[in-house]
């Protein structure tokens, strides 16, 4: 504990962000420019402008390619999905009509048919969508050449026929009572324009707002779309600013040179928030959950023994009580607000049987891994550091190498550590978690891996089995002994459960009155967003 304390006033100063995407980590001359550049716009801009202080770049438009936090800030606002959750509403009971106004599947959900919107338009002049469009983008999506991590969630969709321009049915080689929650506008639940793609422009879809420019190291501008379907936008434009520095971050908000932007969960940033009225925090899911994934192919983790020592090795508690007032240790592999969720227990603390586990592996005096990729973003690095120290007590020397944010996130999904921490959230719903984090198929480092980066195989047959049953409460059984087994493999350490902080201006009305939460971590924009 004297070791931990040491630890907490090295890093009670750094900043515990969200998700394992993008952080915030050092002074940019794009944060420099933001003050200068509003100020410009403020005295020559008649139009409503939003600001939004984003951590890094946008690698893709392509809404099937989501990765790191900046494009989930961005690209979400361009595209709709058949359907959604309301906005401000992360509840998969919830979903109603976006693209679709109307749908309805068989007895055994086998077949789903969907009934278009008429006259909804593409950006910038692609013309009306149609039954064919959406065909088309979800070929695209399960076609695995292509490459789409999502693609492996859409394999029991054996055909999709267009009856007529506004009419989709997809017909599944097996019952899916769940497809809904593919359906949303999510990453592969987006209705991309595979004509536009195409010619080079990824970024045309039919959502509120259109992409007008990017500025490396800078900035991405959006403009209202004036035919969006569901009415012209309020906010003219929205500039998503690339800012890395907290500080900076902080000081344009409380100017008012940023309107929106990721807040943080360190108590002290927190307090210091709350007291400025100008400003507004508010929490919203669904939760993320940061845990260190222990890869079970390498040596000498393929020792359930050593995965063991350093689970008991890890003091959750200390962690979470020092470092967030929003978080919770995670009761087991998948967050507490997941449907389906259980309560899986907790790892004991406790270092005298952490050594003894190791003594019985063989590695009595410890040993020495391999260096590993730990991002610059504190919310990992934290993590990290925190983990590095904790098995210094049990004789296990763990070597960081820190790297840019981008180059860790590649590097993971190479597979290219033994220990990996990851945060992230997910549709709140137990088969997302089991199937993109614990079956075999979504292992990293292969074609169709997602966030497995355990290489844990041992569930895949009660997995298969949950995904496809149309009884509820026998598919929850299902995801309970799922998450149990996981728990008894040792495969993860769960560290810390959380909520999302978002930091917006009072001015900023989001236009919607629910504030539950979003998928994208940001709040999503939409056409009764506005500056008051």
């Amino acid at each position: 504990m004297k070791q931990y304390k040491k630890f907490v006033m090295i890093f009670i100063a750094a900043i515990f962000v969200i998700t394992g995407c993008s952080g915030q980590q050092s002074t940019s001359s794009s944060d420099q420019k933001s003050s200068e550049e509003k100020e410009n716009n403020n005295n020559t801009d008649t139009e409503k402008t939003l600001y939004f202080a984003i951590g890094g770049e946008v690698k893709d438009f392509d809404p099937h390619f989501l990765a790191g936090l900046p494009e989930y800030a961005v690209v979400p606002n361009l595209f709709n999905g058949l359907v959604r959750m309301p906005l401000g509403k992360v509840d998969v009971t919830a979903i109603e009509g976006d693209l679709a106004e109307k749908w309805e599947s068989n007895e055994t959900s086998t077949q789903w048919t969907f009934y278009l919107r008429q006259g909804v338009q593409w950006h910038k002049g692609y013309g009306e969508l149609t039954a064919e469009d959406v065909k088309s983008s979800y070929e695209r999506v399960i076609d695995p050449t292509n490459g789409i991590s999502d693609s492996t969630y859409f394999q029991h969709v054996e055909s999709i026929e267009t009856p007529d321009q506004y009419t989709v049915v997809f017909n599944l080689s097996n019952p899916d009572p769940n497809f809904l929650q593919l359906l949303m506008n999510y990453k592969g639940g987006a209705i991309a324009n595979t004509k536009a793609i195409d010619a080079g422009e990824p970024h045309i879809g039919t959502g509120p707002f259109e992409y007008a420019e990017y500025k490396t190291q800078d900035q991405a501008i959006l403009v209202k779309n004036k035919d969006y379907f569901r009415g012209e936008p309020k906010i003219d434009k929205v500039i998503f600013k690339i800012m890395t520095d907290s500080t900076a971050i902080d000081v344009a908000m409380e100017k008012g040179e940023i309107h929106m932007s990721l807040g943080i969960s360190d108590p002290l940033w927190l307090d210091k928030i709350s007291k400025n009225q100008d400003l507004k925090v508010e929490l919203g899911g669904p939760n993320n959950q940061g845990n260190f994934y222990l890869n079970s192919s390498k040596e000498p983790l393929n020792d359930i023994r050593v995965r063991q020592a350093i689970a008991h090795a890890i003091d959750a508690e200390s962690y979470v009580t020092s470092m967030t007032t929003n978080g919770k240790v995670p009761q087991g592999p998948i967050p507490s607000d997941v449907s389906g969720a259980v309560d899986a227990g907790k790892y004991e603390y406790n270092i005298e049987k952490a050594k003894q586990l190791l003594k019985e592996a063989g590695y009595e005096n410890g040993f020495k891994l391999p260096p590993q990729y730990v991002s610059q973003a504190s919310h990992i690095l934290n993590p990290m550091v925190f983990a590095q120290d904790q098995l210094k007590q049990i004789g296990i020397d763990m070597p960081l190498e820190k790297v840019e944010h981008t180059t860790y996130q590649d590097n993971m999904r190479k597979d290219m550590n033994t220990i990996a921490y990851v945060a992230f959230n997910r549709i709140p719903h137990a088969s997302w978690w089991v199937r993109d984090v614990y079956h075999s198929n979504s292992t990293v480092g292969t074609p169709t891996g997602v966030l497995n980066y355990s290489h844990y195989d041992k569930s895949d047959a009660l997995i298969d089995q949950a995904v496809v049953a149309t009884d509820e409460s026998e598919a929850n059984e299902l995801y309970a002994q799922i998450q149990k087994q996981v728990m008894e493999e040792y495969v993860v350490a769960p560290l810390i459960e959380y909520s999302t902080t978002l930091v917006r201006r009072t001015e900023v009305d989001l236009g919607y009155s629910q504030h539950g939460g979003s998928l994208y971590y940001y709040w999503p924009l939409n056409e009764n967003t506005d500056l008051k």
